[in-house]
């Protein structure tokens, strides 16, 4: 394409509290040695977008992390196994909502990511699906096999088969866990509503079970012979996090959520607990106030780039190895995308993921 513009439209924080704006003179985001400037293509959503709301972020940054795009020009220091080329296709998760770098964020028209740590997508996948993939991959990944430290891998099944529960299993992230435990050769047990059990089952879950069942612990303890040594939160209230505690077996085992949690409410001293915070695997660290401050950890960089290169080999074997969320496509490009956190915050989205492909 033509060289860019000098400024873009995006979504950014507005100068109230909590509020979210959309405006056309957002700068573009500089193209730092080792990233590459996308056009993107589409967005979607997920919760951590309507958290950064209150007191994370400066008015004017960009927000959002999931899309998919084009690539339209790469820095200079590209790893050699990594040559990305403009017009390539591509999809990930930004490390955006970030005061340090405010003009990064998946929702506007060009944004910039690391080369290494974006997938390239396959021909045939369109571009609202590739958008709702990228936080639940390295989300799921991260958390099962680097947290939990699960056995097994995307391309290779465990010796060894484990019962591994996922509270959350009808949340996007949920059905890529599911996924992604199939494949490592897991029996997944989903809990969620009963009126997605179907959806479960639909991604892989061998047993779902309905949180509102007073009974579902004691349910998941029967069904295991009270041997469950893995659990994935992807809700993380006090009532999931007390729940997952208390399904685990004799032996206890390992616990993982997505967000920062009361360690007391888990109450046996067997059980290890963990939370990820997936920007992370970006490589800088994270500036938002405490319990999410960290430094920078190359480490975690290394292991995220390894995570997108599986994750791009799966899929470029078959495009449907891996399947988003139920999508639900919106109209209206960037300006409809504060009406979409808004419906987020206010609960009336759950068991899809909102897309807002950009007119």
């Amino acid at each position: 394409m033509s060289t860019p513009p000098s400024t873009q439209r995006a979504v950014v924080i507005g100068a109230q509290d909590g509020s979210v704006e959309v405006t056309a003179n957002s700068e573009l985001p500089e193209l730092e040695p080792d990233a590459v400037l996308i056009k993107v293509e589409a967005v979607a959503l997920n919760p951590v977008d309507s958290k950064m709301l209150h007191g994370f972020l400066e008015p004017g940054c960009v927000l959002g992390l999931d899309f998919a795009g084009t690539v339209i020009a790469v820095g200079p220091d590209q790893p050699a196994w990594r040559q990305l080329q403009p017009g390539d296709r591509v999809f990930g998760c930004t490390d955006g909502s970030d005061r340090r770098r405010p003009r990064v964020g998946a929702f506007s028209q060009f944004t910039a990511c690391r080369g290494a740590i974006l997938i390239k997508m396959p021909s045939q996948m369109p571009f609202a699906e590739a958008a709702a993939m990228g936080n639940a991959i390295f989300s799921a990944g991260f958390a099962l096999f680097h947290s939990l430290q699960l056995p097994g891998s995307l391309t290779n099944k465990a010796e060894q088969s484990r019962w591994v529960l996922i509270y959350g299993g009808a949340t996007a992230t949920g059905t890529m866990a599911l996924q992604f435990l199939r494949r490592a050769g897991h029996k997944p047990i989903a809990v969620c509503s009963a009126k997605h059990f179907d959806l479960a089952k639909e991604y892989g879950a061998e047993a779902s079970f309905d949180y509102h069942s007073e009974t579902h612990v004691e349910d998941i303890r029967k069904l295991t012979n009270n041997a469950l040594s893995f659990a994935f939160d992807c809700v993380t209230t006090p009532s999931s996090v007390m729940a997952c505690g208390e399904a685990m077996g004799r032996l206890g085992g390992r616990y993982t959520a997505l967000d920062p949690f009361d360690a007391s409410l888990i109450r046996r001293k067997a059980v290890k607990s963990d939370w990820v915070l997936t920007i992370t695997l970006m490589g800088r660290g994270c500036v938002w106030p405490k319990p999410f401050y960290c430094e920078p950890d190359a480490a975690l960089l290394k292991w995220g780039i390894e995570l997108a290169e599986v994750a791009e080999s799966v899929l470029a074997e078959a495009v449907d190895n891996l399947k988003p969320h139920p999508l639900r496509i919106m109209e209206g490009g960037l300006e409809a995308v504060p009406s979409g956190i808004d419906a987020i915050r206010q609960g009336q989205v759950r068991g899809f993921k909102l897309v807002y492909p950009l007119e």
